[in-house]
C-alpha cells in the first residue's frame, strides 16, 4: 500500500486505487465496465446523439462520490480522514463543475445533475433533497469548505482515479454545493417521483435515469460473477422470423398483410385466429417484451417463441421462472441461472413475461425507470387484457400512453376489449386499430342454450356428450363447484377419461397436469389429451373439468362447452376452446355446442351487475356468429357506462386512471405490484401437509441453494392462494427452526387449516371459495 496526503489506498501494480465496490473492484475499472455496456446498449437502443452524451457524463460521474472518506472505508480501503457521511450519489455532485458542463449542456444540467443524485434512492436521499437537511449533508459540505487540504486530497485522488476519462475527466471539479444553505438541492434537482415538472424534462430523465441503472446493476453483476456478457443482444432480423412464420403458415396469411410494424396497434380478432404468429411478425427486428397475465400462458409462449426466434435469443420473466427451466430437457445443465439472471436484467432481444413484471411501473416507484428507459426503444406486446382486473387495465393503459411519449410502440391484442379501454387509446398518435371481426362476418362456430339450472343437473347431459366420442369441457366459475362437478362425473362414470384444472394445485401437482406423468400412464398429459386441432378420426370420450384458468392463452381444442354463466368477454374466451381448430370455418350445428348454466360464486367472483347485464343480452340467441361476439362485448359496456349508477366496475377503472395521471410519491415496488394484481396470490402450505413437510426438511443443511430448495421441496408443497382465505394462516417460518436459511425463505409462507388432496387439489368450502 501507499500513503497520500491521510489516505492509505490500496494499490496495484503502483497505481492508487479508489474502490467503487467491497470485491475489490476499482472506481475506474467499474465506470470503464459501465461506459462500455452502454455504448453496447446504444447499438440496439438507437438514441439520438444528444441523449447519449447524457447518459455517458450521468454514468462518469455517478460514483465519483464514492471518493468520501467513510465510505472508502465501509468498501475497505485504509483511510484516516472523516467527514460526516452522506449518500455518495449526493456527495457525486460537489465534483461536478458546474460551470463547464452548463456550458455542453445548458438546460439539460438539471437532467444531468437529477440522474447522479439519484441513480440511489431512499427515505435519506429524499429528506436530504426534499426536507432542507439540517444534519450530516450541510456538516459535510460544510467541513469540506473550511478544509482546503482534504478538499486537494479528494480533488487530486479522483483526478489520478479517473485520468484515462480523458473526455470526460477534465470536468471534474468543485460545485456550488459547497456553499449548501439546506434548499439548493431542491431547487437545483429535477425529483423523479414528483409529477410537477415539465414533461419533456421529466421524460428524458426517466430514460437517462433510467439507462444509467440499468447499466449500472448489469456491469455490478457481471464484474461480481466475473463474466463477460453484454447487456443487450442484437435483435433477430425480421426475415429470419418471416421466413420461419411463413414456413409454418404460409405466405398469404393474413398476418402479413395486415402488418403495420411502424405503428401502435390495437388487434382486435376472434379466438384461435393467430394474434401470437402477428405479435412476433410485429416485434422482429427490435427488443420486444411479449406479456401474459398467468405464468402458464408465459411458459407455453416462451417454448412457441424459443421455436421462431432461437432458444439464445428468449428470456424468461416470472417469479416460477426457475422452475420451469430446471423442468425443461431443452435447457442444458448451467445454462438456467444464467437464463435467470440475464433475463433479470432485460438483456434478451425477446423476454416473455407476466404482466406483474412490467405493468406496476406504471405507478413509478423508485426505480420504475429502468423499466420504462427500455421500453422506450422496444416493442411491447399485452396479450389477453381482459384477463386482467379493472386496476391492472388501468396501469396497462398508462404504461401504453407513457412509453408511447417515450418512444416505445405498443400491441395490445385481444379478442374483447371493453369500449372504456379502446376510448382511453383511441386518440394516441401513429395508433391503428385493426380488427378482424368483420372478416368472420359469416363463421359460425357456436350455438348457444341458456339452462336455467345448476351444473349440477347437467352432469347426465355432459356425460352422454362425451360418450358421443366427444371432447367436453366444463368450465366453473368456482374451485369448489369444480371440483364437486369432477367427483359427481367419476362416480358416475369410472371409465372415461376425466381430468380437472384450476389454480388450487401444488407446482409440481399443476405442472404434472399440464406435461403429465411418465410414471403413469394413466396419467396423461391435459395439454396432450385436448391438443388443438383435435384429429378427424378421434373417438375417444374425453371431459376435462376446469376453472378460468383455461380461458386464455391454452391451445386446447375441445367439441362442447358446458360452462356456468359469465360476463360475456369471459364466455367468449371460454368458447374459444370449441372448435378451436376451425378457423373461418362455419359449423353445421344441429344441437347446441354451448350450454350456459346458472353460476356460482356471484359477488365473490364476478359483480353480480356484470352477470346481470351478460344475462339479458344473451337472452334469445341461438346460433352466434363471430362478429356478433364483438357487438356483445361492446353491448356490455355501453350498457355498464349509460347505467343511472355508475358501474363499480367501471368507477374502479376511471378511479385508478385518475389516481396514475395524478402520480404517486414514493410508492414501493412491493405496494405497486399488489396494487395492480389486486387479487394477490400468497404461497402456502396446507395443514394436513405439515408432518411431511417438516420430514423433507429435516436432513437439510445451511449449503442448500434457493433454487434446489423450490425445485425439490416448495414445489411438492406449496400452493398458490388468493390472499382472501388467508386471513387465518400461520407464518410458516415456525417449521424451520433448526435452520436459519430455511426459517428465512419462509417467512413470506403461511401454513393454512386446509386439507390438500392430490387429486382435487386445495379443498376450500363453496361459501368461501373463488376462482
Amino acid at each position: 500500500m501507499i500513503k497520500r496526503q491521510g489516505f492509505l489506498c490500496f494499490s496495484i501494480r503502483g497505481k492508487s486505487m479508489l474502490l467503487a465496490k467491497s470485491n475489490g473492484v476499482s472506481l475506474s475499472e467499474h465506470t470503464k465496465g459501465l461506459l462500455k455496456q452502454a455504448r453496447i446498449l446504444f447499438e440496439v437502443a438507437n438514441f439520438p446523439e444528444d441523449l447519449k452524451k447524457l447518459i455517458e457524463f450521468a454514468i462518469f460521474f455517478h460514483d465519483v462520490g464514492k471518493v468520501h472518506p467513510e465510505f472508502q472505508k465501509k468498501v475497505g480501503n485504509k483511510v484516516k480522514d472523516s467527514l460526516p457521511e452522506v449518500p455518495h450519489s449526493l456527495f457525486s455532485l460537489v465534483f461536478m463543475d458546474m460551470l463547464k458542463l452548463k456550458r455542453i449542456f445548458e438546460k439539460e444540467i438539471k437532467i444531468l445533475r437529477s440522474a447522479v443524485a439519484f441513480h440511489h434512492h431512499n427515505d435519506t436521499i429524499r429528506s436530504i433533497v426534499l426536507n432542507g437537511d439540517k444534519e450530516n449533508f450541510p456538516k459535510a459540505m460544510k467541513s469540506l469548505k473550511e478544509n482546503e487540504s482534504l478538499r486537494e486530497k479528494l480533488l487530486k485522488l479522483l483526478q489520478e482515479e479517473m485520468k484515462e476519462f480523458e473526455e470526460f475527466a477534465e470536468y471534474i471539479g468543485y460545485s456550488a454545493y459547497l456553499n449548501y444553505n439546506g434548499q439548493s438541492l431542491r431547487d437545483d434537482l429535477i425529483y423523479p417521483y414528483a409529477r410537477y415538472y415539465e414533461e419533456e424534462k421529466l421524460n428524458k430523465l426517466t430514460v437517462v435515469l433510467g439507462t444509467l441503472m440499468r447499466v449500472d446493476h448489469f456491469t455490478s453483476y457481471i464484474q461480481k460473477e466475473n463474466i463477460d456478457e453484454p447487456i443487450e443482444r442484437k435483435p433477430v432480423e425480421y426475415g429470419v422470423v418471416e421466413k420461419a412464420i411463413g414456413e409454418r403458415l404460409g405466405c398469404n396469411i393474413w398476418q402479413f398483410e395486415k402488418l403495420k410494424r411502424d405503428k401502435n396497434i390495437i388487434l382486435i380478432a376472434p379466438t384461435g385466429a393467430g394474434k401470437t404468429e402477428y405479435a412476433f411478425l410485429w416485434g422482429a427486428g427490435t427488443k420486444m417484451f411479449f406479456t401474459l397475465p398467468l405464468k402458464n400462458q408465459v411458459n407455453s409462449i416462451y417454448d412457441r417463441a424459443k421455436a421462431v426466434f432461437k432458444d439464445e435469443n428468449v428470456g424468461l420473466l416470472h417469479s416460477d421462472a426457475d422452475l420451469k427451466l430446471l423442468n425443461s430437457d431443452d435447457v442444458k445443465e448451467g445454462e438456467r441461472e444464467r437464463i435467470i439472471e440475464l433475463s433479470h436484467y432485460l438483456s434478451y432481444p425477446v423476454i416473455v413475461a407476466t404482466g406483474d413484471q412490467i405493468f406496476p411501473s406504471a405507478l413509478r416507484y423508485p426505480g420504475y425507470e429502468r423499466i420504462y428507459a427500455t421500453l422506450s426503444y422496444s416493442r411491447l406486446v399485452i396479450d389477453e387484457v381482459q384477463a386482467y382486473n379493472p386496476k391492472a387495465v388501468a396501469c396497462i393503459v398508462k404504461l401504453c400512453k407513457d412509453i408511447s411519449k417515450l418512444g416505445g410502440k405498443f400491441l395490445l391484442m385481444t379478442a374483447t376489449l371493453p369500449s372504456f379501454v379502446r376510448k382511453e387509446l383511441e386518440n394516441l398518435e401513429d395508433l391503428e386499430i385493426i380488427d378482424l371481426y368483420e372478416e368472420y362476418s359469416d363463421t359460425i362456430k357456436h350455438r348457444i342454450q341458456m339452462v336455467d339450472e345448476p351444473m349440477e343437473s347437467l352432469t347426465d347431459r355432459i356425460l352422454r356428450s362425451a360418450r358421443e366420442g366427444k371432447r367436453v369441457a366444463v368450465i366453473l366459475n368456482t374451485v369448489s363447484k369444480a371440483q364437486e362437478i369432477y367427483k359427481r362425473l367419476k362416480e358416475k362414470d369410472k371409465d372415461i377419461y376425466i381430468e380437472i384444472l384450476h389454480s388450487r394445485y401444488t407446482r409440481k401437482d399443476k405442472e404434472m397436469k399440464y406435461t403429465g406423468d411418465n410414471k403413469d400412464e394413466k396419467k396423461k398429459a391435459i395439454l396432450e389429451e385436448f391438443k388443438n386441432p383435435k384429429p378427424e378420426n378421434e373417438k375417444t370420450p374425453k371431459i376435462l373439468v376446469a376453472t378460468q384458468i383455461v380461458e386464455a392463452s391454452l391451445d386446447i381444442d375441445v367439441d362442447v362447452l358446458f360452462t356456468e354463466l359469465a360476463p360475456i368477454d369471459a364466455l367468449i374466451q371460454r368458447m374459444g376452446r370449441v372448435a378451436r381448430r376451425k378457423r373461418k370455418e362455419s359449423l353445421d350445428l344441429q344441437e347446441p355446442n354451448v350450454i350456459i348454466t346458472k353460476p356460482s360464486g356471484v359477488g365473490r367472483v364476478y359483480l353480480k351487475e356484470l352477470l346481470d347485464k351478460s344475462l339479458q343480452l344473451l337472452k334469445g340467441i341461438d346460433y352466434l356468429p363471430e362478429i356478433k361476439k364483438r357487438d356483445l362485448v361492446e353491448g356490455l359496456y355501453k350498457e355498464l357506462e349509460n347505467s343511472n349508477s355508475e358501474s363499480s366496475y367501471i368507477q374502479e377503472f376511471k378511479d385508478a386512471i385518475k389516481l396514475l395521471n395524478a402520480g404517486y410519491n414514493e410508492i414501493k415496488k412491493d405496494d405497486a405490484q399488489k396494487f395492480f394484481r389486486e387479487i394477490l396470490s400468497v404461497p402456502v402450505i396446507p395443514k394436513s401437509m405439515e408432518e411431511n413437510f417438516i420430514e423433507a426438511i429435516k436432513g437439510l443443511g445451511e449449503n442448500i441453494k434457493y433454487t434446489e430448495f423450490k425445485k425439490d421441496i416448495l414445489a411438492n408443497f406449496v400452493v398458490d392462494l388468493d390472499y382472501r382465505y388467508v386471513r387465518n394462516g400461520i407464518k410458516a417460518d415456525y417449521l424451520a427452526s433448526h435452520n436459519k436459511k430455511l426459517k428465512d425463505w419462509l417467512r413470506d409462507m403461511y401454513v393454512v387449516n386446509y386439507i390438500y388432496d392430490k387429486e382435487l387439489g386445495l379443498v376450500i368450502s363453496e361459501g368461501l371459495d373463488g376462482p
